[in-house]
């Protein structure tokens, strides 16, 4: 009888080859990459994602999978990832990374990634899922979501998220300016013309008030002929003043006429502003102050009544 003895190099080479074959059979996309990035297996799914033959991508490195960026170092995230031994984790924490095809297409994808220990030597392994649809769905759902169907504006459910304790404005914005908008005589222009007419004035009315705000202040229509801007005053020096000078801005715009096919309408609006944290530390009490604050404005007979929640920063033309 013959016996056959494996040398340590066949049975290593045994074992890779039959971690490689069951990786081959799995549905998702997985590639094997080593202490420099270098990937040294790519399964039939990671190729036809990217374009390539499985073999081709036997020795490139994962940056050539994934888009160029200024901030982000692929290979030093992965060899920090498989010299440290971590659990299975996403690369990214916000989940999410811009891939790039053979032919230069770029895809969202989530890359999770786990060491291994293969014939004593260290290496990741990650799978790839295309979130290129999901991230679509993903999108159009915040879409629908958090914006106003009828003007495009933000709605009142994305305002109640700023207030969550994670949210980026409330962190980032040091100074935030509010200024809580009621149409004057709305309700007329319903009775009279039908919701058809009162829809394209709020949808004009929602266009002016984004011509009006610079490129990182928000705009919310609250609902009926309710909005609410939020400023951001991080680095304005004089707040009351710059807050002023939008609310007069947006106040020329939305009263110019809206022409309306044979139809021309005028309006006007109350408004009522404040500062947070400067005035109030709650930020939805803030807000519910200014919405006071307008109310009451409505009882002046200014062109313009801008009433302020602290009755020191009234201001009247």
């Amino acid at each position: 009888m013959l016996l056959k003895f494996k040398s340590d190099r066949d049975r290593k080479m045994s074992n890779f080859n039959e971690i490689m074959e069951f990786l081959e059979n799995l549905g998702d996309a997985i590639i094997i990459v080593n202490e420099s990035s270098e990937i040294i297996f790519a399964n039939s799914s990671c190729a036809k994602m990217f374009g390539y033959k499985a073999r081709a991508m036997s020795g490139m490195l994962i940056d050539n999978l994934m888009r160029p960026s200024n901030n982000i170092d692929h290979r030093e995230m992965v060899k920090k990832f498989i010299q440290s031994k971590s659990p299975a984790r996403t690369m990214m924490t916000r989940g999410v990374l811009p891939c790039v095809d053979k032919y230069g297409n770029i895809f969202n994808a989530r890359i999770s990634i786990a060491s291994a220990t293969i014939d004593q030597r260290m290496y990741g392994v990650a799978t790839i899922q295309d979130f290129t649809s999901l991230q679509k769905e993903i999108e159009n759902l915040e879409i629908t979501t958090y914006q106003d169907t009828l003007t495009g504006l933000y709605n009142r459910r994305y305002l109640q998220t700023i207030t969550e304790s994670n949210s980026r404005i409330l962190h980032t914005w040091k100074t935030i300016g509010l200024i809580y908008i009621d149409l004057d005589k709305f309700k007329p222009i319903n009775d009279k013309h039908g919701h058809g007419v009162g829809d394209a004035v709020l949808k004009a009315v929602s266009n002016r008030i984004n011509g009006g705000i610079r490129f990182d202040d928000i705009a919310f229509r609250l609902g009926g002929d309710e909005f609410l801007i939020l400023l951001n005053l991080t680095h304005a020096m004089d707040k009351t003043g710059l807050i002023n000078r939008i609310t007069e801005k947006i106040y020329r715009e939305v009263t110019r006429p809206i022409e309306i096919g044979q139809i021309v309408i005028k309006v006007g609006f109350s408004a009522g502003c404040g500062i947070y944290p400067e005035d109030e530390s709650d930020f939805m009490r803030l807000v519910d102050m200014a919405d006071k604050a307008m109310y009451s404005a409505k009882g002046t007979e200014t062109s313009i009544a801008n009433v302020w929640v602290k009755p020191n920063k009234i201001n009247e033309h």
